[in-house]
């Protein structure tokens, strides 16, 4: 199934930044709780393993504010 869309064509292309980025992101919050050994649903951890979890939508976020134009940024905002 071919996509017309200009943003997944663009991720199709280069996809290694985005997992990269999103895998920083991610386990830069998840390993202060693996290297405490502390659980997930305690007060503080169950705010880093949030935040851990954001990394997809933040990495596509970014990738798409940087790398793309003003126009595909809009479009990417506009849910209609």
């Amino acid at each position: 199934m071919e996509s017309n869309d200009i943003i997944v064509s663009k991720i199709r292309q280069d996809p290694w930044l985005f997992f990269i980025l999103t895998y920083a992101w991610t386990w830069s919050f998840w390993i202060a709780v693996v290297l405490f050994g502390q659980n997930v649903f305690e007060f503080p951890y169950f705010l880093l393993f949030g935040l851990g979890g954001l990394g997809p939508a933040i990495s596509a976020i970014l990738l798409t504010y940087f790398k793309e134009d003003r126009d595909v940024w809009h479009d990417y905002w506009n849910f209609n």
